[in-house]
Order: C-alpha cells, then sequence, then structure tokens
C-alpha cells in the first residue's frame, strides 16, 4: 500500500503508521491489535499544502519552474501542484489498495538477473528469493517457464531468510524493442510451501531475455559522444515520446486504457517512452503492457524542475523510495534506464548554481541534490539493480546541459525559449533529444465538452484559461500566423495548429533520423545483460 501523502492510520484507535512519502509502501503487522466482532479504521486526512509550507519554512525557500515552491519538499507527485500542461489538483489519501492480508510467512522479495552470454547464444538467470517469517518446515519452490508455457526447470529448497538458485537456458529465446523482433517472456513461479505442499504465498514475474548496452563511445571525424542503446547487439534508434500520467486522478486508470494507449505508440512504430519525472511511477500494468509490446523504457525518478532538497530526513525518504520502486520494477525487460530527475540540472545551470567540473561537498553548494543524483541514486542502483544503466538527470552532459554533442539533451528552441521556426528543427539535435514538441489544440470534440456554447471560440476566456503554458496564446498565435491565414472558427483553430504541429513533428523526426549515428564498432565483451554507465563528477 502506498499513499499521496499518507495520513495517520489508526485500528482501534491505535497509530499504525503515516509516512512523508507517496512512493513508499507502508507495512505493519496488527495482529495485536484486532478483536473478534467489530474494528475501527480510522484515516485522518492531512493537507500537503500546509505539511509542505510547514517545510519550507522550516528549511527555506527554494528555487522551481511550475507550481508552489512547497512541492520541493513533498514527496508526491509534482504535477498535483499544476504545470505547463495541467491543472492544479491537490489530492490527498490513499491512491492505491489498501488490504488485509491473514498470514505471517511470506515472499517479501524477489529479484531475478538476466544474463546473457555476449555472443547470446546462453543465459543465466541467478534467482534470490527473501522470505519472511518462514518456519524450518517450509520450502521454497522455484519454477521457470518458456514463453509457450512449457515448463524448463524445477528447484524445490528449504525456506531460509535467502533462498539462491541459477537457471541456466541455451538458445534462450531473445526479447526485441518494437519493430526489431518478437517479444517473448519466461515466466517464474516462486511458491512458499508448507507441510503438506501448502502454498502459503506465490510470486509470479515475467522475464524477458535481452541484452543491455548504453554505448557512450567518442567519432572519428566529430566531437561528442554517442549515446545509444543497444539490445542484444543491436544499435537501437529510440524513437518515441514522453509519457505524463494519463489522468489527473489516477485511480480512474484502468489496466485496458494503459494497454490502450502504449499500444497506440507502438502502432506508431514508437521504440522507446520516457516516464518524466514530474508523476508518478507508473502502475504494473503500465510496465506489463510495454514489456508486451516492446516499448523501451526511460525511467525518470520523481523529480522535476527545481532545486530540491538533500538534508538527512529527506535523503532518507528518497533511498526508500528509490528503493521500494527498484525492487518492484527492476525484472521488467522494458526498463533500460534510470534517470535522476527531469529538468533540475537545467534550472540550476540558469541559476548558475551548477558547476560540472565541480566534485567537493555538494550539501554545502546551492544545488545540494546533486548528492541524491550523483551519489544516493546511483549507489542504489548498483546495489539493487546492477545490469541497467543510471544517468543523472535529463537533460545532462557535458560542460552544460544544453550540448549537442554529449549525452542526452531537451530541445525546447522551438515552442518555448526564444520561438525559432519549426523548419529549423535539424539545428537543434543532439545525440538523443529527450524531449522538443510543439503545442497544439486538442481535438474538437474535446474543446466542446468544456467550452459553453457562447465560448467556442480559439481566444475565448474559458479556452485559454485551460492552455496552462506561460503565453501559450500568443505563441500558438504566432506560429500559426508564419504559416497559415490566422482562422476565426474554432474548428479552423484546431486544424490551423494540429497542422503547424504536424509539420514541426515532421521537421524534427527527419532531421534526428538523419543525424543519427550508431558507433562504428559495437563492443560485445562481457557476459552481463547491462553496460552500467554512471556519469557523475
Amino acid at each position: 500500500m502506498a499513499s499521496i501523502l499518507l495520513p495517520p492510520f489508526f485500528v482501534n484507535g491505535v497509530e499504525i503508521f503515516s509516512s512523508d512519502n507517496m512512493f513508499v509502501p507502508q507495512r505493519r503487522s496488527i495482529g495485536d491489535l484486532v478483536r473478534v466482532g467489530d474494528n475501527e479504521l480510522l484515516i485522518l486526512f492531512e493537507a500537503a499544502l500546509r505539511r509542505g509550507r510547514a517545510l519550507e519554512a522550516e528549511y527555506g525557500k527554494r528555487a522551481l519552474w511550475n507550481g508552489d515552491a512547497s512541492r520541493l519538499y513533498v514527496r508526491k507527485a509534482q504535477y498535483h501542484y499544476g504545470w505547463d500542461w495541467g491543472p492544479t489538483l491537490l489530492t490527498s489519501g490513499p491512491w492505491q489498495e489498501v488490504r488485509l492480508e491473514i498470514g505471517a510467512a511470506r515472499l517479501s522479495d524477489v529479484f531475478c538477473r538476466t544474463l546473457l552470454a555476449a555472443d547470446l547464444a546462453s543465459a543465466e538467470l541467478p534467482v534470490q528469493v527473501r522470505v519472511e517469517a518462514f518456519a524450518a518446515t517450509m520450502q521454497v519452490q522455484l519454477t521457470l517457464h518458456d514463453p509457450a508455457g512449457v515448463m524448463l526447470s524445477v528447484a524445490t529448497l528449504p525456506a531460509a531468510e535467502l533462498v539462491e538458485h541459477t537457471f541456466v537456458i541455451a538458445a534462450p529465446q531473445l526479447w526485441w524493442p518494437n519493430g526489431y523482433g518478437a517479444q517473448p517472456l519466461y515466466t517464474l513461479r516462486i511458491v512458499l510451501l508448507d507441510i503438506g505442499a501448502q502454498a502459503l504465498d506465490t510470486t509470479v514475474q515475467r522475464i524477458g531475455l535481452r541484452r543491455l548496452q548504453l554505448l557512450q563511445a567518442p567519432f572519428k571525424d566529430e566531437p561528442g559522444t554517442s549515446f545509444v542503446f543497444a539490445i542484444n547487439n543491436t544499435p537501437i534508434f529510440a524513437g518515441g515520446a514522453n509519457w505524463i500520467p494519463a489522468d489527473s486522478f489516477t485511480t480512474r486508470l484502468t489496466a485496458e486504457r494503459y494497454r490502450r494507449e502504449l499500444a497506440q505508440a507502438a502502432a506508431a512504430n514508437m521504440t522507446m517512452i520516457r516516464v518524466w519525472g514530474g508523476g508518478i511511477y507508473e502502475d504494473n500494468a503500465f510496465y506489463d503492457a510495454c514489456d508486451e509490446l516492446g516499448l523501451l523504457v526511460w525511467q525518470d525518478f520523481m523529480f522535476a524542475c527545481g532545486i530540491y532538497p538533500a538534508h538527512e530526513a529527506f535523503q532518507a525518504s528518497v533511498r526508500a523510495e528509490a528503493a521500494a520502486q527498484l525492487r518492484r520494477l527492476r525484472h521488467h525487460p522494458a526498463i533500460v534506464l534510470w534517470c535522476g530527475n527531469n529538468e533540475d540540472y537545467q534550472i540550476a545551470e540558469s541559476l548558475g548554481y551548477y558547476d560540472a567540473s565541480f566534485t567537493g561537498d555538494f550539501l554545502s553548494t546551492s544545488f545540494p541534490a546533486r548528492a541524491i543524483y550523483e551519489q544516493l541514486l546511483p549507489a542504489l542502483c548498483a546495489e539493487l539493480d546492477p545490469d541497467r544503466p543510471y544517468w543523472p538527470g535529463s537533460p545532462y552532459g557535458g560542460a552544460s546541459v544544453a550540448d549537442q554533442t554529449i549525452g542526452d539533451r531537451h530541445s525546447w528552441e522551438i515552442w518555448h525559449g526564444p520561438m525559432a521556426p519549426y523548419a529549423q528543427y535539424p539545428r537543434y539535435g543532439a545525440r538523443f533529444v529527450s524531449e522538443f514538441g510543439m503545442q497544439a489544440a486538442p481535438h474538437l470534440r474535446t474543446l466542446e465538452a468544456f467550452l459553453p456554447e457562447h465560448e467556442r471560440h480559439p481566444f475565448s476566456r474559458s479556452f485559454e484559461h485551460h492552455n496552462k503554458a506561460e503565453g501559450g496564446a500568443r505563441r500558438l498565435a504566432a506560429y500559426l500566423s508564419d504559416a497559415l491565414q490566422l482562422p476565426t472558427t474554432l474548428e479552423d483553430y484546431v486544424y490551423g495548429t494540429q497542422f503547424v504541429q504536424a509539420e514541426a513533428m515532421l521537421a524534427a523526426f527527419s532531421g534526428f533520423r538523419r543525424r543519427w549515428r550508431a558507433p562504428t564498432t559495437m563492443p560485445v565483451a562481457g557476459r552481463s545483460s547491462g553496460s552500467s554507465t554512471t556519469a557523475g563528477r
């Protein structure tokens, strides 16, 4: 169970837990509190804004883009405070299921690494199973099934705090990104057994066998280095999109909706989805769908557009958050990168807080969260998920985050910033462009759903109120006037802005694709499925 800002929970008048972090599951034994007959569960809802502002008053106001500055102290989805694409809707209370489990012994954690040989001809799957409250009579059964459901191997071992076993697969069926091949998934089933083979707890994970590398190699004929993901020794053109939460109220999302929207991305020939750092670590259904569809996932940790604190209590909360999410998600083959944050280096650089060459005590600087992005998070990733690369932030690389020759870049010279002509998109390419875009009006039916009839024109107050981008209406008008006759009806405005958006994306896609370069030679030495690259300075 987790919570948006988990308020105190009381069982029969006794507080069992509370939390300051939406992304950390909470669990507590209540066998000493429940009684025969009626029991009372009481939840005290608290205001996130009030909590954040109290912390801000204690530790000081910090710089940010988007939303109330107190959000930087609250480990809660940052977009709840408002963003340039969405409204301010500060929710509170449990956001995932609250459940009662009967029993003591359980499988508390399962970790299966997928280690492919460099020639892809074989694979080893070392499995670690952690068991809580086990008894000497218990056993742990590990079963591996191939993608067709045929059992390949089974092992039954005495229960212990840590149970380990390694499966070996010859001629593995390889998992590929969308457009590069199929997505076969093996099934790992772990069962905790009591006397008489009674199942006490079961965990099932689907495993994709693929060799992952992040290639950062110099070029012979131009400056900088590559930033290319290779799957199964094949460089991948990671065309795709950024993913913000699909609903302002995530409890309305279903597995079917996740699948439908991600299937649209796959049908559009995307190969990568970036889970943006101002939202949430998505539901299991999201990652399951990406595994099945072959959509690579660039996964941000949940920090965005701010100078975050890094005092001891804050770092402890972040450590618990990152550990919980790493353990939950690390078995998904779709995830190919952990990234420290979204645009925190960029805002720090804009304020003069970021010196890429500095190697001293980050906590003594105006950008203390570098201790999180360059020390805490990479160390935790190396410990809990050593076969996947970590990247400190997005954008990041070189002496400046605007460097077009190293790392990744957010190319917002079109739309944001100086508002360059959209035909110039190819000028703003990079080794990996992780953000770019052009705004447009939504479908006419969407607008008609919230606009009163007397305000169904492109410059109405209600229409402009729903455009959360700073100066959005003016920017749209400027790009429209450069390309088309200014529209007078809402229908023509929708068509015109979407036309300009399509033209801008065409210029970007074609220009970036022409400039894409994979390394001349592919390093294939070693047996690890991941070539982890950390770039902390």
